[in-house]
């Protein structure tokens, strides 16, 4: 769930503009100007804006009301420490988060009066000791739990106490970046490194933008005037204890600098006033600018990740680079890879979303669109699975593909039951706390006592039933189970006698629609998922059809293989191009992956599937749809190209 439960929020749509993706919600927040990025520990992207900070986990905006104490107030600068605190620069004060409950909080703000030199900050940085440092207009202040420990002005050796930029290298070295030049603290003494541009006090082309330290240690510097360069130890002395430096030029941009990022691939991220370059090594290797779909020229901030995307704090809002060197297709689970099929889905007695893939089960949080904490049950690996139940035991029902259907434990995987009447199980349905509904493939369907697994009734062709071949089951609010094949037919049976009561066909005799599962809503409507004619939604009173979506109202695929609907009325899809989701009070509909590490999007944002575009949501499978998939499972897919 997002850190506070209160907490404004819109949904993010990502739109592709040229080669970035540019973000946009109906609040404006996506909007404004970006001056820092940071990500915590749960995954959510902390963006710096002019009014305070927001959260962004994927999906939406959020700027809990537990932060309100920062509202208002202009972002300068974010830092996560190992503790697990988020430290807020601002131009007011330095903000100390606590992350560790729900909702986050803010566990301290200090000012002047808690010793900092100026309350006007531009920079904090945590070094690799943990040690908590601020930059502000005033001087360098190390922070010591809610206090100043010792600050370092001109008169320390600062060759300005304007500090803009801290990093710190392997060694142990603080790097300072001042509006005077560049500067390090090393065994407790300040020592100015010469950059051979002239700088002071008051500014100038030497000042030191912004400092960061590379994966292999290196140290880069941003000057003024444009120039970047990397600074290189000369081997003289410059002082007792420490050794003598000398900024190499690497590379000079046309605009002031504002950020730099080192990606782990010897590559260098330049934001700057006329967009971002990317330095391969030492040579220039690409840009993004406002012709590449860039949202401002103004870059101010830059942050990879958790799987190495670069998103881009522009003077316009957030952004996310499309990159060659990083795909922007990622895995959202271990058991669910990028663009494999979901066959099925349903909520357990937590609230987690468990998804039935080609390899086993996988669990989401559906407040976040994340993993959940939870390992998947190890007699499932390796089968295919077509149906999901959590019962009110909080046991999980699982219908294989060739195992019959188990009863397992969520949380410890140890299997509880084992039916084998059939070895392909598709659809599970409870009646109620003590009887559960399974379609045995060329059997029928079946009423289990869920207590001992006993078989207490069958209905089959005999009795009435379209089909052996069903695929959906779902009770009504009048208590009559509904069940649907794979020849379209829908029937509605009587659970006490056993008896069927009526059958419709949908599509008609001519184009019937394959049904692959259904679910019932708060509201007593029966949503259907097909095969080839997406969602229905339909009034078991009358019969009616009341909505139907497809690929035009924002579905991923119209080839549906399962539906559920979770406690907020969200109506959950497995597509054969990945997950889906459907607010019916919004009419919007979103394709869902990882997180940050694989930001979601509105599948209305998305390009056209038959274009093979889109960079966010789960990828489009380069296999083609299989026939008849309940009798004939896919095979693995091929990791889709960019």
């Amino acid at each position: 769930m997002l850190p506070s439960s209160s907490a404004p929020s819109t949904v993010c749509r990502l739109a592709r503009s040229g080669r970035v993706w540019v973000c946009d919600d109906d609040l404006g927040i996506a909007r404004t100007p970006v001056y820092a990025l940071a990500q915590d520990a749960r995954g959510y992207l902390w963006v710096g804006t002019e009014d305070g900070p927001a959260l962004f986990d994927g999906l939406a905006w959020s700027t809990p009301a537990s932060l309100a104490p920062l509202a208002g107030r202009m972002v300068r600068a974010l830092t996560p420490a190992p503790d697990g605190t988020m430290w807020v620069a601002t131009d007011t004060g330095l903000a100390r988060v606590d992350l560790a409950g729900t909702p986050y909080r803010v566990a301290a703000l200090l000012t002047t009066a808690a010793g900092l030199p100026s309350e006007r900050l531009h920079t904090v940085h945590v070094d690799r000791r943990s040690g908590v440092w601020a930059g502000t207009h005033a001087g360098l202040a190390l922070i010591e739990g809610d206090g100043v420990r010792r600050t370092l002005t001109m008169e320390d050796g600062l060759p300005s106490e304007v500090v803009w930029s801290l990093c710190d290298d392997p060694a142990g070295r603080l790097w300072i970046g001042t509006k005077g030049g560049l500067a390090v603290l090393a065994d407790g003494v300040v020592r100015r490194v010469e950059t051979g541009a002239a700088a002071d006090g008051a500014g100038g082309p030497g000042g030191a933008q912004v400092v960061r330290c590379d994966a292999q240690g290196r140290v880069w510097v941003a000057l003024v005037n444009g120039d970047v360069r990397r600074v290189e130890e000369t081997g003289a002395t410059a002082a007792p204890g420490t050794g003598g430096w000398a900024p190499r030029p690497i590379h000079t941009v046309g605009a002031r600098v504002r950020a730099l990022h080192a990606d782990g691939r010897a590559r260098l991220l330049i934001g700057a006033g006329d967009g971002v370059t990317v330095l391969d090594g030492d040579t220039p290797r690409g840009a993004w600018t406002v012709d590449d779909g860039l949202p401002a020229k103004e870059v101010y901030a830059l942050h990879a990740d958790g799987a190495g995307r670069i998103w881009a704090g522009t003077g316009a809002g957030l952004a996310l680079l499309e990159d060659d060197a990083v795909p922007l297709r990622a895995p959202a689970h271990p058991a669910l890879r990028a663009g494999a099929p979901v066959y099925a889905c349903a909520t357990d007695r937590q609230g987690r979303m468990w998804l039935g893939g080609e390899d086993g089960v996988a669990a989401l949080d559906p407040m976040t669109d994340r993993p959940a904490p939870v390992p998947a049950p190890p007699a499932l690996a390796g089968h295919l699975i077509w149906a999901l139940h959590g019962d009110a035991r909080g046991q999980l029902w699982v219908g294989t593909d060739s195992d019959g259907l188990l009863c397992v434990d969520p949380d410890s995987g140890a299997v509880r039951a084992h039916l084998t009447l059939a070895r392909h199980v598709p659809v599970l349905c409870r009646e109620d706390k003590r009887h559960l509904w399974a379609a045995f493939s060329g059997y029928g369907v079946v009423r289990l006592d869920i207590e001992t697994g006993a078989v207490l009734q069958r209905v089959g062709v005999t009795e009435g039933l379209p089909g052996a071949d069903v695929q959906g089951l779902q009770f009504d609010a009048a208590g009559h189970l509904w069940v649907g094949t794979w020849g379209g037919w829908l029937a509605r049976i009587d659970p006490e006698r056993g008896a069927v009561l009526d059958t419709r066909r949908l599509g008609g005799d001519a184009t019937p629609h394959p049904i692959s599962d259904l679910s019932l809503d708060a509201a007593g409507l029966l949503w259907v998922s097909t095969y080839g004619g997406g969602l229905l939604c339909l009034d078991p009173e009358c019969g009616t059809i009341v909505r139907a979506l497809t690929t035009r109202d924002g579905l991923p695929s119209d080839l549906l293989y399962a539906c559920a609907v979770d406690r907020r009325g969200h109506i959950w899809m497995g597509t054969r191009r990945g997950v889906a989701r459907y607010t019916p009070t919004t009419g919007r509909c979103l394709t869902l992956g990882r997180s940050l590490g694989r930001p979601a999007r509105s599948a209305t944002d998305m390009p056209s599937a038959s274009t093979g575009g889109g960079a966010c949501g789960w990828a489009p499978s380069a296999a083609s749809a299989s026939s008849r998939p309940r009798r004939s499972p896919p095979t693995s897919l091929p990791a889709p190209s960019i």
